[in-house]
């Protein structure tokens, strides 16, 4: 799908300018992102049977990258969440099954698409995720069946960033052009993904805010 492609794309090149800041200096968990606005958004000329596509991001977001040993297998797990207004949130993730002996990897999990607002729970210093993808017709589901999640990410104090970034995406099947700021803190992260039981600190998680806008053009 291109607005997986393209959202993957996005959050991989959030290099634009950034500032590193102590935790005090700035609270990620506040919204305090840049408003984007559709002047800032232009996209290509729409051409004939092209499918114009805007969606905004603005609100919480979190993330987690983590790995769980399973007797003779580990997976490898990765999960995003944003909040894209007030009755929605933006789940992506994806679950790769690996070898302890040959350390091959093969994705067993994975979806990309919208779960309702109320499944996502926050606070000041704590997000947490209760959904299943499997049977949801607004989830795409683009390896496996899906199944229940449940995550929380609590804030750790050290730390925080916020970047800015702009990106332009380009292929045979469509474009894009984003553009947005992310404020970001590290977290502490537990829970279930697939059955897949994640102890505290058994990856990398962060979490904070996100205000992001989109114009892509599908053909």
């Amino acid at each position: 799908m291109f607005i997986r492609t393209h959202l993957s794309a996005a959050l991989a090149l959030i290099a634009g300018s950034s500032l590193l800041a102590c935790d005090k200096a700035s609270q990620p968990s506040e919204a305090a992102a840049e408003e984007v606005s559709s002047r800032e958004l232009p996209g290509d000329p729409v051409a004939a049977g092209a499918t114009p596509f805007h969606y905004r991001i603005n609100g919480p977001h979190a993330s987690l990258n983590a790995t769980s040993a399973q007797g003779a297998v580990y997976h490898e797990i990765q999960v995003g969440v944003y909040a894209t207004g007030i009755d929605q949130a933006l789940l992506d993730y994806i679950v790769f099954k690996c070898s302890l002996t040959t350390f091959d990897c093969v994705p067993v999990e994975g979806g990309f698409g919208l779960t309702s607002r109320n499944e996502l729970s926050v606070t000041r210093d704590r997000i947490t995720i209760n959904t299943t993808t499997a049977g949801n017709p607004a989830f795409e589901l683009w390896e496996g069946s899906g199944g229940p999640i449940t995550l929380t990410w609590t804030q750790l104090s050290g730390w925080s960033h916020r970047s800015s970034m702009q990106t332009r995406y380009r292929d045979a099947d469509g474009s894009s052009h984003s553009h947005g700021t992310f404020n970001t803190a590290p977290a502490l992260a537990e829970g279930t993904v697939l059955g897949v039981r994640l102890d505290p600190g058994s990856g990398f998680a962060q979490m904070g805010t996100v205000k992001e806008g989109v114009v892509s053009i599908s053909r």
